[in-house]
C-alpha cells in the first residue's frame, strides 16, 4: 500500500470541495482505494488530501494525471501543492 498526501491552499473551500466531491470516478479509475479531506483548524482554505493506493507507482501516476489534466488550477488551488508519497511501516 502507498499513501499520497497533497497539501495546498485553495481560494475558497466550499467550491473546491464541491469540485472534488463531484469526481469520485476520476479517483477510483486511477486506483484510489481510500480518500480523506482535512482542513487546518485555523484556516479551512489550508487543505490536506490523503489518497491510498495499492502501489507507489499508482500514486505517482495519479499525481501525473492531476498535473496533466490541470486539476489543481481547475479546482482553485493557489500556488504549488506540497506532495509526498509514503509506505506504511509495520
Amino acid at each position: 500500500m502507498a499513501r499520497l498526501f497533497i497539501r495546498h491552499r485553495v481560494g475558497e473551500f466550499a467550491p473546491w470541495f464541491k469540485g472534488y466531491s463531484e469526481n469520485p470516478d476520476f479517483r477510483s479509475e486511477r486506483g484510489v482505494t481510500h480518500d480523506e479531506v482535512h482542513c487546518a483548524l485555523a484556516d479551512p482554505n489550508d487543505v490536506t488530501v490523503i489518497h491510498d493506493f495499492d502501489s507507489g507507482a499508482d500514486a505517482e501516476s495519479f499525481v501525473a494525471d492531476l498535473r496533466a489534466e490541470g486539476i489543481f488550477s481547475e479546482l482553485g488551488v493557489e500556488g504549488a501543492p506540497e506532495i509526498w508519497i509514503t509506505d506504511p511501516v509495520d
